[in-house]
């Protein structure tokens, strides 16, 4: 592997010591990252990446993977209706939540393997390393899907020196979590690790009906590995890790019909009457085996992997202590197998070139239901029921009968592989040119079938009383595969990159341009509104009278989405600090939509989406022990051409919950006390004001949120810690969101036309303890 070296040139910090005597610069420690699939330093790469170390995920008490938007201002994101599914943003771009068929379009790799279906639960590794955050499409070298970005987590690899630490955090809301971390060699040849964590905590929102709480953490993880260097030029890693999650969660009151007494006017009072909580119940294990073979100009690299996740959830979906609806229960099991080759130079030649292939393969088996609850029947036909039943001739007691509605059992199969290359040629001194290249096919075979027990939803009720046809949820629904439809998709696409770079000033700047694309395959339908196109239905049944009353059309997938970005970069570090700047006009061709309606997802693709904007990271050490840090991004983001929409033609509109400036700022100043080592950190996180759906104006369900304070969100947030060292103990306090910010993560249109939303988390603090062994 290419050695990594710093040039000394001409020195800041030096200069200013002349002018200002007796004050003492700080030098930064230099970053290393793997973004380019070879070790480099963060200021070397041309790509706009973020890098967030161990030491500022233990400071800022980062818990869990929504806290690490607080430190990346390009990155958001979104966990709403369970804890199981989490959603990454970048610059605007990502999908994925809550509809298993939609796959992320920013890929989530931990130790090099891709996870395809993401918890919220990174912090939970033990020995964080860092985390990487690649802005804009990276399947050149990532493959699948990365249009929009990759997040790369890196932990430590075992050591050969014995090392560890036990840490216990005590926190309001009666939280605990409790890790613990081991490592050293067992021959001189192999060492090990294992570490683990339990993490729990009472739940911050309450249901009134039973005094229950809700939206906790109930948390427990573990994981081992092994280093094998038994050959001089032969490394083997082997982690294999186990955790689980059994939470209730999560909140979403309505902010539109208050309960009586007052009881969800405010959101934030984080109360409401439910029939039963929301609970997620989330099992997920694996192994994975990365090895390396270095010869004497370049290194072969193998990753193989083997995953199982296996998850289920159940939600009150009408929100309300009326038992209008029973279980919404589901089930998601994933099974994943994934195999990287890849050969790197590492020679210190002007040519420097990396290639590879990588192969997928994924099975998902989802089952879903949703039940009519006790007293549906009566709050929707009231005293009308045995009259309706006796016009439609169907036996008494039968519509919205308990304990009847619809169940459905999905499954995908998906078959993925790709081939890769990249090279960096230096031109001349300090001119380097890269090129690279991404072959990818990806296939999915996919099938639905849904059975009925709503006998409303399957009597024809045309010619008793149309306008019923509205309290028709689960219309009827064509299997799939059937005889037109045979369930499979199969893509494939070229991607690359090219770009130049170029450093100056004793390789102090450097400033690089490029282009690449990216793409992401079909995404099917798994939700109650996957329904066939009119042409199929017409397909299906040519002659009009045969079509099924109350079949309705709809969407079976999202086609395949193509993305690029144009981006110009700076990026000068000098020995009291570092600056990168990065311009970005970035694209998505039929980028894939998800909207929630009536219960059900549709899907689609608006034709172009588009993102225009700056990023900035601003890391300074201006006097021994003081580190500022600034990150800023401005978006400009437009729905450049969406014609197919729900709400009808959104071309030329902005899409929902995209801010336009976004910033993270961060003061930590650590010094000696005595024989004590303290330190001191407050981080601030600001989001401009949005709206959280599409539509502006037009959007009806806009006004009639903004008329319950529900339309927009802004964040500006306050966290922060302290802490002191004395040998072998570590003591920390600490606080996020201290000042009790409070903002809509998301929100959606209950039943009946109301609003409902989810609220952010209030403040949480604590005390950490950390005994290094």
């Amino acid at each position: 592997m290419k050695k990594i070296t710093k040039k000394v040139g001409w020195s800041v910090a030096a200069l200013a010591a002349g002018m200002l005597p007796g004050v003492t610069f700080a030098q930064l420690d230099e970053i290393v990252v793997t973004a380019t699939k070879r070790e480099q330093t963060l200021q070397e790469v041309p790509v706009a990446v973020t890098v967030t170390s161990r030491d500022v995920i233990e400071k800022a008490h980062i818990q869990d993977a929504i806290d690490l938007q607080s430190v990346v201002p390009s990155l958001r994101i979104a966990q709403a209706q369970s804890t199981i599914q989490t959603n990454f943003i970048i610059r605007g771009f990502g999908n994925g939540a809550n509809n298993v068929g939609i796959e992320p379009s920013v890929g989530v790799f931990i130790d090099g393997v891709y996870r395809s279906r993401t918890s919220a639960q990174l912090s939970d590794l033990p020995n964080l390393e860092r985390i990487e955050v690649l802005r804009g499409p990276q399947n050149t070298l990532f493959g699948k899907g990365a249009s929009a970005g990759v997040v790369s987590v890196v932990t430590a690899a075992p050591s050969f020196e014995y090392d560890g630490y036990i840490e216990a955090t005590g926190s309001n809301f009666d939280g605990f979590l409790i890790k613990s971390y081991m490592t050293g060699p067992v021959s001189d040849d192999v060492a090990i690790s294992i570490g683990g964590s339990v993490n729990k905590r009472d739940g911050y929102a309450r249901n009134i009906t039973n005094g229950n709480e809700f939206n906790e953490r109930n948390r427990f993880g573990v994981r081992g590995q092994v280093l094998v260097n038994s050959f001089e030029n032969v490394s083997l890693r082997i982690i294999a890790d186990y955790d689980e999650l059994d939470e209730k969660c999560c909140f979403a009151p309505s902010l539109s019909n208050p309960l009586p007494g007052g009881v969800g006017a405010d959101p934030f009072d984080y109360e409401t009457a439910l029939t039963f909580e929301p609970t997620n119940k989330f099992e997920n294990y694996g192994v994975s085996a990365h090895a390396d073979v270095e010869f004497d100009n370049f290194t072969l690299t193998s990753i193989a992997a083997y995953r199982i996740s296996d998850s289920q959830r159940n939600n009150d979906v009408d929100f309300s202590a009326a038992d209008l609806f029973g279980d919404n229960f589901s089930t998601l099991k994933t099974s994943t197998f994934s195999q990287e080759l890849r050969v790197t130079s590492t020679n210190e030649s002007r040519f420097q070139w990396l290639g590879g292939a990588y192969f997928f393969k994924e099975k998902l088996d989802q089952s879903d239901q949703v039940l009519f609850g006790s007293l549906t029947r009566g709050a929707l036909l009231a005293g009308n029921a045995a009259v309706l039943e006796g016009a439609a001739g169907v036996a008494p007691g039968s519509f919205f009968a308990e304990g009847t509605g619809a169940s459905r059992v999905g499954d995908q199969s998906n078959f993925a592989f790709s081939f890769f290359g990249q090279a960096d040629y230096e031109i001349f001194d300090n001119l380097t040119f890269t090129a690279g290249l991404n072959y990818t096919n990806d296939r999915k075979t996919f099938s639905l079938v849904q059975t009925n027990t709503d006998v409303f939803s399957n009597t024809d009720l045309s010619g008793i009383n149309p306008a019923l046809s509205a309290l028709q949820f689960f219309p009827q629904m064509i299997a799939i595969p059937n005889a037109i439809e045979d369930g499979k998709s199969s893509d494939d696409s070229w991607d690359y990159t090219v770009r130049m770079s170029y450093d100056f000033l004793d390789d102090r700047v450097k400033v690089y341009a490029g282009y690449s694309t990216g793409f992401k395959a079909t995404s099917w339908n798994f939700s109650r509104d996957s329904r066939p196109s009119p042409a199929v239905i017409s397909a299906l049944f040519p002659n009009p009278a045969s079509v099924p009353f109350n079949l309705r059309p709809g969407s079976r997938l999202a086609k395949p989405e193509n993305s690029r970005v144009i981006e110009l970069g700076l990026k000068a570090q000098f020995d009291i600090g570092s600056i990168n700047i990065a311009l970005f006009d970035q694209a998505i061709k039929d980028f894939q939509t998800i909207v929630f309606s009536n219960g059900g997802f549709v899907f689609g693709n608006a034709e172009k989406q588009t993102a225009r904007g700056v990023e900035i990271d601003f890391v300074t050490n201006p006097i021994e022990g003081l580190t500022l840090a600034f990150g800023g991004t401005y978006i400009d983001p437009e729905y450049e051409t969406y014609t197919g929409a729900a709400l009808g033609d959104l071309s030329g509109t902005r899409p929902g919950s995209i801010h336009k400036f976004s910033t993270s700022t961060a003061v930590t100043y650590e010094r000696p006390i005595g024989q004590f080592d303290a330190f001191v950190r407050v981080d601030h996180q600001f989001d401009s004001e949005v709206d959280i759906q599409d539509g502006g104006d037009a959007n009806a369900f806009n006004l009639a949120a903004a008329a319950v304070d529900g339309r927009t969100r802004k964040v500006n947030t306050f966290n922060a810690s302290a802490g002191i060292s004395y040998q072998h103990v570590d003591l920390s306090i600490w606080g996020r969101n201290l000042f009790g910010d409070e903002y809509l993560i998301s929100n959606f249109a209950g039943l009946g036309g109301g609003v409902n939303g989810f609220p952010n988390q209030p403040e949480t603090y604590g005390v950490t303890v950390r005994l290094s062994l």
